[in-house]
């Protein structure tokens, strides 16, 4: 990936947008929507992430799409998006707010107290992107607009920029869990996110049953089923599907392999089985799904 610039991937193509920091910049939502070489149909597309988003909304309401799920928005909604996640805009001509870019580039500049903060907040975000903040919102905004205002110096040099993005990103932080207090317990944290690495990331899925997921983590089904019905609000099995489905429509929509493989890599055997199974929970084939991403 180039360096000092943000790319996201679409169905159609790659966009890239240089950056004044490396690796970090802050833009209003109006002014990325008046980007021409970024249009309003690729915005409204979903489309993968090289870097770290925070998407902090100032005005309007209406909907956000991130891994292929809905999120309401309304003034003091904050986003946390993951690079390698998908997200798309639903139109909204009243939407205003800021867009916080990180990539690679930038976490070295940091120093490791800064770094981790990035890296625990984009953790505790994987499965609730969404949070809204009351009490704080002035002061967000005030933090921002103080941010932008060093852009000067580089990061290295600049224990002031530090200091800025380090009560911002506290704020966040707290606020974030006012919102999902399930978050504070550790010890459900260190399980739960075992079972969403194993399950998630993007190597292949060796198996799809709960039993499989139940002995690599030495717990019991009534225990993870409690922590999944405790973070999602559904039940294991509902969760596992969940996920199987988001990880396909990711492969699918980037066009890259074929729908047999996707299944494979999936835990399907036969390409059958997968088509089936997507169709069952999204109302499409996967070709059909594919088709009209296209």
């Amino acid at each position: 990936m180039d360096k000092n610039r943000l790319t996201i991937e679409t169905p159609k193509g790659k966009f890239t947008k240089s950056n004044p920091i490396d690796g970090f910049q802050i833009i209003s939502i109006n002014e990325f929507k008046a980007i021409k070489s970024i249009s309003s149909n690729v915005r409204n597309t979903s489309h993968k992430l090289y870097f770290d988003l925070i998407i902090f909304i100032t005005h309007g309401k209406g909907e956000h799409s991130i891994d292929f799920q809905l999120y309401n928005y309304e003034p003091g909604t904050v986003f946390i998006i993951k690079n390698g996640q998908y997200h798309a805009w639903k139109e909204n001509k009243e939407i205003d707010g800021y867009l916080i870019f990180f990539n690679a580039d930038f976490y070295p500049k940091l120093g490791s107290g800064l770094k981790n903060q990035i890296i625990k907040l984009n953790n505790k975000s994987f499965l609730h992107p969404n949070f809204l903040i009351e009490n704080n919102f002035e002061t967000c905004i005030d933090l921002i607009k103080i941010i932008q205002s060093q852009y000067g110096l580089k990061i290295e040099q600049n224990q002031i920029l530090k200091n800025l993005i380090h009560s911002f990103l506290t704020i966040l932080e707290l606020e974030y869990l006012k919102n999902h207090p399930f978050l504070n317990s550790n010890n459900n944290n260190n399980i739960f996110n075992q079972f969403y690495t194993i399950l998630s990331n993007g190597t292949p899925l060796p198996n799809r049953n709960a039993i499989y997921f139940i002995a690599k983590l030495n717990t019991t089904y009534k225990k993870l089923n409690r922590l999944c019905k405790s973070v999602t609000s559904m039940n294991l099995k509902s969760f596992i599907n969940l996920i199987i489905i988001t990880r396909a429509k990711k492969e699918l929509t980037r066009n890259k392999k074929s729908v047999s493989q996707i299944g494979y890599e999936l835990s399907f055997e036969e390409v059958g089985n997968f088509s089936k199974f997507f169709k069952k929970q999204t109302g499409f084939t996967p070709k059909q799904y594919q088709k009209n991403q296209l």
